[in-house]
């Protein structure tokens, strides 16, 4: 489904088949026994989401100006501890595309997206819906995990610029290469 309040969106529910959901499910298991006191991003290895492509972009109005020889798809799973929060933000420069995966657990917060006057719109959690949603001005958002016992475990695909990583901010973009999933196609 495709919505424009605060800014353009797409919220994909049921995204994935049943066996490939269980699947991560039990993966997103194993992240949580080993998860540290600190968010975690272990690189995901399998394009899960073949879809999220160039003919994308066509269904946003804004999307960052990139040069498709330098864009490459990478995606990592994010475990956040109770009590985690992110602040508002906007991706940064070299994401063209963000994709998130709410995978576990059943309940929590899904993303909050802001106004130009910064009244909250929340995209509901739940499991196996994907929010997708083409970073630029106004695109302002975050996330919490409100659980006081449960981890917030979701899977961030990125269509990302290697022209626009920054080595200082980033540190090793290598890390970036090596886990991409394809060049834009």
């Amino acid at each position: 489904m495709f919505y424009t309040d605060p800014f353009e969106y797409i919220l994909i529910e049921d995204c994935l088949p049943d066996d490939v959901f269980d699947r991560l499910l039990k993966e997103a298991k194993n992240h949580v026994a080993n998860a540290a006191e600190k968010r975690e991003n272990p690189a995901v290895t399998e394009d899960l989401f073949p879809f999220i492509n160039k003919a994308m972009f066509d269904k946003f109005s804004k999307v960052r100006e990139f040069d498709p020889k330098f864009a490459f798809k990478r995606a990592e799973w994010s475990v956040q501890p109770p009590g985690y929060q992110f602040r508002k933000h906007i991706d940064y420069g070299a994401k063209i595309l963000t994709a998130v995966l709410y995978i576990s657990p059943e309940k929590n917060c899904g993303t909050i997206l802001y106004d130009k006057d910064e009244k909250e719109i929340e995209v509901p959690w739940k499991p196996n819906s994907l929010f997708i949603h083409c970073p630029f001005d106004g695109t302002l958002h975050s996330y919490h995990n409100p659980s006081d016992k449960d981890y917030r475990v979701t899977i961030m695909c990125h269509i990302m610029d290697a022209k626009r990583l920054n080595p200082k901010k980033d540190g090793d973009v290598r890390k970036f290469f090596n886990t991409a999933l394809s060049k834009l196609s």
